[in-house]
C-alpha cells in the first residue's frame, strides 16, 4: 500500500487524536501564543444560543387594568316566562332582575425583573462594534424573555388553580371548606329554607352528587326533598368532571374523542350544571381543550387522520398541549372550557432605568402586576384519570 494512500481507519484515528487534544465546550479559556509573531491568538467568534421563549396561551391575555385591580363578576339570570295578564292588573307591578351572588378575583403580588449593564466592560470583551451591539441587545431583551416565561407560568397556574377549585367541590365531604372560601354541606330538607343562594350542597342519599343552590334564600320551602328541589331548578347538580383514561392507543384515543364531541354538543346549546354558579349559560362557540403533553401524539399517530384537525373532524374545540397545569398534581389531565373562563389581566407594567455614576453602570427594572380571573358563569369540564382501585 502506498504511503500516500489514505484509509478510512487511518482518517478515523487521526481525527480522534486531534479532538483528544482539543477541548470542546471547556469552562476554562486557554492562553494560546502564536509561534511566529509571539502574540495572543485572538477569539475569532463569540456565539450565544438564543432560544425562542414562547407563551402557548395567548388567549388568556386580558386588557390592561389602568385603575382598580380587583375583578368583580356578576351574572344576570334569565327572567321567567309569565302567564298572560289579560286584565292588565299586573301592568304597574315591577319584575326586578335577578342576579347571582357576585364573585371576586384579586391581583397577585407585584414583582420585578432586573438586569444590570456595566459600561466599558462588555465593550472590551467584544471584537467588533456590531458584535457589541448584539451583545447589549441580548442583555436588555432578556427582560422580555423573563416576562414571557413568567406570564406563561402564571397562566398555567391559573388553569391548575381552577382545576383544584372544581375538584375541591366534587371530591369534598360535608363541612369541607372549598378553595373559593365556600363550605360544602349535606342537604337537609328540614332547613332547606335557610340555604343561601350559591351554597354548595351534597345529595343526602348520594355523596358523589354535588350541587349549588340557585334559588334565593327562603324560596326553597322547608322539608323540600332533594329530588324535588333539583326538579324545580332550585338546586343545580354539577356535571363538571368525568373519569376517563388518558389516551395511550387508538381505542382509548377514540373513546376520548367521542366524549369530547358529546361535551362540545352540550356546550353548543343552552346548558346548566356546567358552570360554577349553576346558571343557565348560553351556547359557546370558542371552546378550548387543554391537555397535558403526551396526548397529541396519540391523536396524530394512533387515531386515524389526526382527528383534532378542524378540517378533518369538526371537533369544535381548539387544542393546546401544556407541560403542566402549574403546581397542580391531581388526576385531571385535560380541560374543555370556554375561551372566556380563564383570563390574566395586566394590572401594571413599567420599565424604570437608573444610572449609577460612581459604579459606571445602569440598571433596568421592569415592574409587573397581574390579576388572574376565573369565570363562574362559563362552561368547563374536567377529564380525570380514574382513581386506582385496591388490588390494581
Amino acid at each position: 500500500m502506498s504511503e500516500n494512500m489514505l484509509t478510512l481507519s487511518e482518517l478515523k484515528a487521526l481525527i480522534a487524536s486531534m479532538y483528544g487534544s482539543t477541548a470542546i465546550a471547556s469552562k476554562d479559556p486557554q492562553l494560546l501564543i502564536n509561534q511566529t509573531a509571539k502574540v495572543l491568538n485572538k477569539i475569532g467568534l463569540m456565539v450565544t444560543i438564543k432560544g425562542r421563549y414562547v407563551d402557548r396561551l395567548p388567549e388568556f391575555d386580558g386588557p390592561e387594568l389602568p385603575l382598580g385591580k380587583t375583578i368583580e363578576e356578576y351574572f344576570l339570570q334569565l327572567p321567567k316566562i309569565l302567564d298572560e295578564d289579560r286584565d292588565g292588573s299586573e301592568d304597574g307591578a315591577p319584575n326586578e332582575p335577578s342576579f347571582l351572588p357576585a364573585s371576586y378575583s384579586y391581583s397577585l403580588p407585584k414583582k420585578r425583573i432586573k438586569q444590570t449593564r456595566r459600561y466599558d466592560e462588555y465593550e472590551e470583551a467584544c471584537y467588533t462594534e456590531g458584535q457589541f451591539l448584539d451583545f447589549i441587545a441580548e442583555v436588555e431583551a432578556s427582560i422580555n424573555d423573563s416576562t414571557t416565561v413568567y406570564k406563561y407560568g402564571l397562566k398555567r397556574q391559573l388553569l391548575g388553580s381552577g382545576i383544584a377549585l372544581i375538584e375541591s367541590i366534587i371530591d369534598g365531604s360535608n363541612g369541607d371548606t372549598i378553595a373559593d372560601g365556600g363550605t360544602l354541606a349535606t342537604y337537609v330538607a328540614a332547613s332547606a329554607n335557610t340555604l343561601d343562594q350559591g351554597a354548595y350542597v351534597i345529595n343526602p342519599t348520594d355523596s358523589t352528587e354535588k350541587g349549588v343552590v340557585l334559588a334565593e334564600k327562603g324560596d326553597i320551602a322547608a322539608n323540600t326533598a332533594w329530588a324535588d328541589a333539583v326538579a324545580a331548578g332550585q338546586i343545580v347538580v354539577f356535571e363538571l368532571a368525568e373519569d376517563i383514561a388518558k389516551p395511550t392507543d387508538t381505542s382509548s384515543g377514540e373513546a376520548f374523542i367521542k366524549k369530547v364531541l358529546d361535551d362540545v354538543e352540550i356546550a353548543s346549546e343552552n346548558s346548566q350544571g356546567h358552570s360554577l354558579n349553576g346558571a343557565c349559560i348560553g351556547a359557546v362557540e370558542n371552546l378550548r381543550l387543554y391537555t397535558l403533553q403526551g396526548v397529541r401524539s396519540v391523536f396524530s399517530v394512533d387515531v386515524k387522520a389526526g382527528a383534532f384537525h378542524r378540517d378533518e373532524l369538526e371537533l369544535g374545540a381548539e387544542m393546546r398541549s401544556l407541560p403542566n397545569f402549574g403546581n397542580y398534581a391531581g388526576n385531571t389531565w385535560a380541560v374543555l372550557t370556554d375561551s372566556r373562563t380563564f383570563v390574566l389581566f395586566l394590572g401594571y407594567m413599567a420599565m424604570r432605568v437608573r444610572e449609577n455614576a460612581d459604579g459606571d453602570f445602569v440598571n433596568f427594572v421592569r415592574h409587573l402586576r397581574y390579576t388572574p380571573f376565573m369565570s363562574r358563569s362559563t362552561f368547563i369540564k374536567l377529564y380525570r384519570e380514574p382513581a386506582a382501585v385496591d388490588g390494581d
